[in-house]
């Protein structure tokens, strides 16, 4: 049990098979997923079940051009 307050991130590893992918993009993206800016919410609302798994891994996120900067030095210091 989660305690209150206490969050996890995600690191979001996609594989599909064709058949899934062809579905989930002509469904387009769904209120929830839009409000949320969370694609695996697309596949939950409409029946089709993701795998996850807990790690302890850290992740840096690149999601701005930015980002690319930094994580460029980090995979550059090894």
């Amino acid at each position: 049990m989660i305690n209150k307050g206490e969050f996890y991130g995600h690191i979001g590893l996609y594989a599909f098979r064709m058949s899934t992918l062809k579905r989930f993009v002509s469904m387009g993206p769904s209120d929830l997923e839009l409000t949320e800016r969370l694609e695996q919410l697309r596949l939950l609302e409409s029946g089709i079940p993701i795998h996850v798994v807990k790690t302890e891994h850290r992740s840096f996120g690149v999601d701005r051009p930015s980002d690319i900067e930094i994580v460029t030095r980090i995979i550059m210091k090894g």
